[in-house]
């Protein structure tokens, strides 16, 4: 034998500071001899000679790991992780006006079109219960502020424009029952 014991009588101490014991990426942190590497062992080293690169003279990258085992893997995370700048990276919602048909006290529900809101189905129940349903009913037809234009798709909608939330009726083209900030 090498001068070492069987693992069964060995102590427990010995077994856990055994070099040859350890696999994986632990396995690199030791060299041939089992001394360690210390830092060397974890990451890459630079060698830099106090003077600055250049093409003549390039610092070298001893890498100390052995990275062939890592080589067919892939990131955990992938896409622009990393790439923007601040914050919580997520589209700009489209904020719009809304009123409500026939009552001209009314001075405007602002709402703010999330992109969960899929298609006009979903935003007309949003829009119900912030508060803009007709006198009468729900809300069937959503108009523009020139009141011709129906609403039929939710990529009609334009950031700070007012539309006109009516039920089964049409939108009053007498200025008195229009909400006063809707013409405006």
């Amino acid at each position: 034998m090498s001068g070492r014991k069987s693992p069964e009588k060995q102590s427990i101490f010995d077994r856990l500071t055994d070099h040859t014991q350890y696999t994986g990426a632990h396995k690199h942190r030791f060299d041939e001899g089992g001394k360690g590497r210390g830092i060397a062992g974890r990451e890459e080293l630079v060698n830099i000679d106090g003077s600055t690169e250049s093409s003549a003279r390039r610092h070298a990258v001893e890498k100390t790991v052995d990275h062939v085992e890592r080589a067919g893997r892939k990131p955990v995370v992938q896409g622009a992780l990393g790439q923007q700048k601040f914050g919580t990276q997520a589209e700009t919602p489209i904020t719009i006006w809304l009123y409500r048909n026939g009552d001209k006290h009314f001075k405007g529900v602002k709402f703010i079109v999330k992109k969960t809101i899929r298609n006009v189905e979903q935003f007309v129940a949003e829009a119900g219960k912030s508060g803009c349903s007709p006198k009468s009913g729900v809300i069937r037809k959503i108009y523009k502020q020139n009141m011709k234009t129906i609403i039929k798709d939710i990529t009609e909608f334009e950031d700070g424009e007012k539309y006109l939330c009516c039920g089964a009726e049409k939108p009053q083209d007498d200025p008195e029952h229009i909400p006063a900030a809707f013409l405006e």
